[in-house]
């Protein structure tokens, strides 16, 4: 029976990482050798976490590498309730062995997102509170729309005003361009679809002409 490759183990921090998984990272530091320093590794969020020595971090006896690894249990720690991803500091420190006075550095700082464990996640986990806000004003500018909820009213001479739909549709342009980085993280812009229109000739504007549909 052949066993399954081990997926490639990283150089350097995820952005993200899925509670209840296993995250392996191999670190090295110039300047900095792993016989004369020892590696602890500080999560720092809504969870605190301390991790440092063996198994969790190695150092490799034929190079300078320091292998981390993050087990289910410690990812799992970081979002233990589920709902929406937590956002973390990790600190990697590095300690002095055997130094008069010893001597300690903080030599990387990183944020990283940690999401639900999908294994355990309820409805609702992996919705952002953007991506629930957006959902709700949509609803409301299409009831608006439809004649089915009005912007203002009076009661009993009392005047009520709600959003304006120039509000509601100001809001929701904003939402979707959140929402819209969170499920793209890295992508600078919204992508759009390119056409041009059919030669007509003494059109009243230059040719050609680009339209861009969001």
């Amino acid at each position: 029976m052949t066993s399954l490759a081990e997926p490639r183990i990283q150089t350097s921090w995820p952005t993200f990482l899925t509670a209840g998984t296993t995250c392996k990272v191999d670190r090295t530091f110039p300047r900095y050798n792993n016989t004369q320093w020892a590696l602890s590794l500080y999560i720092v969020g809504q969870v605190t976490g301390n991790i440092a020595g063996t198994p969790e971090i190695t150092p490799d006896p034929n190079s300078q590498i320091f292998h981390v690894v993050l087990s289910p249990t410690d990812t799992a720690a970081l979002n233990p309730s589920g709902g929406q991803s937590l956002a973390y500091t990790l600190v990697e420190r590095l300690t002095s062995i055997g130094a008069s006075p010893e001597e300690i550095y903080n030599v990387g700082t990183y944020r990283i997102m940690v999401s639900p464990d999908a294994a355990t996640a309820q409805p609702g986990d992996f919705v952002s509170p953007e991506e629930t806000q957006l959902k709700q004003l949509q609803a409301t500018l299409t009831a608006r729309l439809m004649g089915n909820a009005v912007e203002s009213y009076s009661i009993a001479g009392r005047s009520v005003t709600k959003i304006s739909t120039k509000e509601l549709r100001d809001m929701i342009g904003g939402l979707k361009w959140i929402v819209y980085r969170q499920r793209n993280p890295g992508r600078v812009g919204a992508p759009g679809t390119f056409s041009f229109p059919p030669d007509r000739g003494t059109a009243p504007y230059p040719w050609p002409r680009w339209i861009v549909d969001r």
